[in-house]
């Protein structure tokens, strides 16, 4: 299937016989993306055509070879019929990443492995630009912010983080590289950068990079030089901390007399010490409120800010622009969640506030009840990207308790708090909905019926033995009411779900019932579907799926994970050759969520008797991880079960 953009290159889209038409979003995506970039860059697309091809079966989401770009078919195919909003939304995202390579990455060209964040950073960040110029009713941004770059802040936060230009020496460091360091962390720095410099002369400086280094290979230093030029700031010095150190600041704000005081440590996600006691040149934003924003330098220890906030609201690091983290007093965090209740501040600075406030609860700072007691302040809000937020948060206390002591007053206080902003959703989708309502029907359906809320189970079996039949099934609902239907279902929805899933030629649709494989609880339909995944029946790109899956089910984490060991040689055998990367997320996602010494044990001799070049890293990252979740369930679990055991929301 074929267009040609405004210039008249020739865009075509490759697919499996009987196809076609699911790429026809992916042509109107890629000549927006084309057209944007060639305008942004002041630099044309430099090929005659533009080929893009969807393989079955591929290891990498999709590559951006020179005119000739690759994808899972989940990530350029669209059936108008059976995708649903999300999965267009990640074609689009994916597509435009990839577009934004032919200009970072093929144009130019890193001079070494060091620099790949030149390529992948920026696609990174050039992607969600396009994607938002072309569908600004997603509210695309306030998304990044809840998933990329709030992934960044959690990975660099791990003793075993790395520098987003990091020495590479092997092979096998190159594949630990492509991470969400390199990704996610490069898109963060560059965004805080273009808000730091302005868009006008960030974008100056990056066509002059371009045009400087077209058809060469560049360096970061490079990229620095040619922003200073534009810009007249010292780039170079304010930037290097982001860039050649791996971590990031935790800026503590407290008022003393009239002046905001503000100093600035490493953030670790343990709450332990920084040995190295790294510091950075901060590019703050400041809002006060009733006041215009204002921009300060950290370039010390800490800083005296006059503050004119005279009891109103004092918001660190608005739309939350800067790749750091905030730990306010109490004063100043009672103010906060004040304005929140009251809708005085943005969704994404709400969440923002929310995610740090939680992240100091895994260091030590806060308690887990502090975090809970403010989740009330967002009913009123009916916003995706927030209650995605709290969403994580909720799976992360649940995992503290685990899944028994959960079931109790844990998901008495889950269902209370979605009940509110389910109240006002429905099954059936409404005419005015927006894209956010679409994902948040979703999301919450999915949440309530994990909780045990009766109505919600009983009417998406409904549905779900509706759709077996024959009938029929809103896209968007299918990933949430397969889950439930597994979570609450026997030996016959398994079987019911694994019939659909062959019968079914829709990739997407394929991956959406492999998930809800994932949340079934009982041993025996577990190990079934774990040897289901290596049958054959699966594809080797979406074995994984399930492998690393069972990792959030507490019911059936420990089984899994016995499975992978016994089964080890084979998954290995089916990945280690190009596909390392993914056996780098087995490894996390089936282990990262234990909380015991015993595991902790097990898993470190396991990964000792079983080396895999090119998952050094990740498996140092998982055992810190489950050594942090140790240290936190040590710390908080006892108080946070006595809090729950008197009322969920009686000391609200």
């Amino acid at each position: 299937v074929q267009i040609k953009d405004e210039r008249g290159v020739p865009i075509r889209v490759w697919t499996t016989p009987g196809k076609k038409e699911q790429g026809r979003f992916a042509l109107d995506v890629a000549k927006h993306a084309l057209s944007y970039f060639a305008e942004w860059f002041a630099i044309p697309y430099a090929l005659p055509k533009l080929d893009m091809v969807a393989l079955p079966d591929f290891a990498s989401g999709a590559m951006e070879n020179w005119g000739l770009v690759t994808y899972r078919e989940t990530a350029l195919l669209v059936d108008e019929k059976n995708s649903s909003a999300s999965a267009k939304q990640r074609v689009a995202e994916v597509i435009d990443h990839e577009l934004a390579h032919q200009w970072f990455g093929n144009l130019v060209t890193m001079e070494w492995w060091t620099d790949l964040w030149l390529n992948e950073g920026f696609a990174s960040y050039m992607g969600p630009k396009a994607v938002d110029d072309r569908f600004p009713e997603w509210k695309l941004w306030e998304q990044y912010v809840a998933t990329e770059f709030m992934a960044a802040l959690h990975d660099d936060s791990l003793r075993n983080s790395h520098p987003i230009e990091i020495p590479v020496k092997n092979p096998q460091e190159i594949r630990e590289i492509f991470d969400h360091i390199t990704y996610n962390k490069g898109s963060a720095v560059n965004r805080m950068l273009e808000h730091f410099l302005g868009e006008e002369k960030f974008r100056a400086g990056l066509r002059k990079y371009l045009k400087r280094y077209s058809y060469k290979n560049a360096k970061t230093v490079d990229l620095w030089k040619a922003l200073e030029e534009v810009s007249k700031q010292p780039v170079r010095n304010i930037m290097a901390g982001f860039t050649k150190q791996e971590g990031y600041p935790a800026i503590s704000a407290a008022l003393v007399s009239q002046d905001l005081k503000l100093e600035q440590r490493r953030f670790v996600f343990d709450g332990g010490v920084d040995p190295k006691k790294l510091s950075w040149k901060v590019p703050l934003t400041l809002g006060v409120e009733g006041s215009p924003t204002r921009s300060l330098l950290l370039s010390g220890k800490s800083l005296h800010v006059p503050s004119s906030g005279a009891g109103g609201f004092i918001k660190i690091n608005p739309g939350q622009t800067g790749f750091y983290r905030v730990h306010y007093s109490p004063e100043l965090l009672d103010r906060l969640r004040l304005a929140i209740r009251e809708s005085r501040l943005s969704d994404t600075d709400s969440l923002g506030i929310l995610d740090d406030a939680f992240s100091f609860v895994r260091s030590g700072d806060l308690r887990a009840k502090d975090v809970l007691q403010m989740l009330p302040d967002f009913s009123a809000r009916k916003n995706f990207n927030l209650w995605l937020t709290v969403g994580g948060i909720l799976g992360s206390v649940e995992n503290l308790l685990g899944p028994d002591e959960a079931a109790g007053a844990f998901h008495t206080f889950c269902r209370g708090l979605y009940r509110d902003v389910w109240a006002r959703s429905s099954w059936d989708p409404k005419k005015d909905d927006s894209h956010s309502d679409v994902l948040l029907r979703s999301l919450v359906i999915g949440r309530l019926g994990h909780a045990g809320e009766t109505g919600v189970v009983e009417e998406a079996r409904r549905r779900f033995e509706t759709f077996v039949s024959g009938g029929a099934l809103d896209p968007n609902l299918r990933s949430a009411v397969f889950g439930i239907a597994a979570e609450h279902g026997d030996a016959g929805t398994w079987k019911n779900l694994r019939t659909l899933y062959q019968k079914t030629d829709h990739q997407e649709e394929k991956v959406r019932l492999l998930r809800a494989f994932t949340r079934f609880p009982d041993a025996r339909t577990v190990r079934e579907i774990l040897l289901f995944s290596l049958s054959g029946q699966v594809r080797p790109q979406d074995a994984y799926v399930i492998l690393a899956g069972f990792g959030s089910n507490g019911r059936a984490r420990s089984e899994a994970w016995k499975f992978i060991k016994t089964q080890w040689k084979k998954i290995t055998t089916m990945y280690k050759s190009g596909s390392v990367g993914l056996l780098g997320h087995i490894l996390e996602g089936s282990t990262g969520g234990f909380s015991e010494e015993a595991q902790l044990r097990d898993v470190r001799i396991f990964f000792q008797k079983h080396p895999v070049p090119g998952t050094e890293r990740t498996r140092r990252q998982t055992l810190e991880l489950i050594q942090a979740n140790i240290t936190w369930k040590r710390r908080d679990h006892d108080a946070l079960t006595a809090w729950l055991g008197g009322g969920p929301f009686g000391r609200l």
